[in-house]
């Protein structure tokens, strides 16, 4: 069979024709038979007697088609691409500026998100660029929980379609270290974070608990950046949307007198005067994480406080994301 499964959006008379989402057959074929096991009984045995019936086509050609055709029709009538259509239509940058919608699988949900293929990757011929979309089948199958993350990642998505935003793939921190290229890339998605989530909340979109998280994710990467950092997190959540520039500016940002000779951290290499007091009581998640990107490291070498807080930050993102 083929490699994808492609269904096609109905068209919406107030927004123009929707873009074709075309479904990778492997997570397609998971969510049908995760769903199904959901399913009333009856219903379970009616999919599993239609789909037992196709492997009897004996020509290959007719058994894909007939295959595409029961994805389809159980798709819809699982009504489980409503929310994808819906969400990806409610964007008018996405219909306007995308050729299509490619859904891929994802094994975590760490790995879950959407972006843009570049437009040239095909063949080489100008056109628009596709919308790809990474979800595991339990999140198709989670209303709410599919909803909440296709508003945040289609957002990021809308705004680096935006000319004014003058979004660049790679943001220019290419001149520091490993470590610090790290850290600057972190403060520029805990920034770009908020500013999403603050548009979300204004148009009511916001899920339950979100705000509280994103805000406690800004205070890790920005608490040793800024002496107001309640302050800046305010700004970008309820504040007009910053551009890219604006969002490289505020991560290379350096807090005034945030230095005075007093040492140096062992990650990001930078001089500050708040080591961390306790390196050897961090969490062992953190150290795993720390030990992840700096594998000689060790707790006598000591840290800031910034990047403890940051690597802090990310194994209980990691360890929270896991267990959804």
């Amino acid at each position: 069979m083929n490699a994808r499964a492609i269904v096609a959006s109905t068209s919406d008379p107030r927004s123009g024709s929707r873009p074709a989402i075309e479904i990778d057959l492997r997570l397609v074929e998971e969510t049908l038979l995760l769903a199904v096991e959901r399913a009333a009984p009856e219903e379970r045995r009616r999919f599993r007697q239609e789909r037992d019936a196709l492997y009897e086509i004996a020509d290959p050609e007719d058994r894909e088609t007939a295959f595409a055709a029961f994805n389809r029709r159980w798709l819809e009538q699982l009504h489980l691409l409503a929310t994808l259509e819906r969400r990806t239509a409610s964007l008018a940058s996405l219909r306007a500026e995308t050729s299509g919608c490619m859904v891929l699988g994802a094994t975590r949900a760490r790995d879950e998100h959407a972006d843009l293929r570049d437009p040239l990757a095909a063949g080489g011929r100008e056109r628009k660029p596709v919308l790809f979309v990474r979800l595991r089948p339990e999140t198709l199958l989670d209303g709410p929980r599919l909803e909440a993350l296709l508003d945040r990642e289609l957002l990021h998505v809308a705004d680096i379609l935006d000319p004014t935003f003058g979004f660049e793939r790679e943001p220019p921190f290419a001149g520091e270290s490993a470590a610090l290229q790290g850290l600057l890339r972190e403060r520029y998605r805990a920034a770009w974070d908020t500013t999403v989530d603050g548009r979300l909340a204004a148009r009511g979109r916001l899920s339950p608990g979100a705000l509280e998280r994103r805000r406690r994710d800004f205070r890790a990467v920005f608490a040793a950046q800024t002496d107001d950092g309640d302050a800046l997190f305010e700004r970008l959540f309820n504040g007009a949307r910053p551009s890219h520039r604006e969002l490289v500016e505020l991560a290379l940002a350096r807090r005034a007198g945030a230095t005075d000779g007093s040492g140096v951290c062992a990650l990001c290499r930078l001089p500050t005067h708040r080591l961390h007091p306790g390196p050897s009581e961090l969490a062992p998640a953190t150290v795993v994480a720390i030990r992840g990107d700096f594998p000689q490291w060790d707790p006598a070498d000591g840290l800031c406080v910034q990047c403890a807080d940051l690597y802090e930050a990310r194994s209980s993102y990691s360890a929270s994301r896991t267990q959804v």
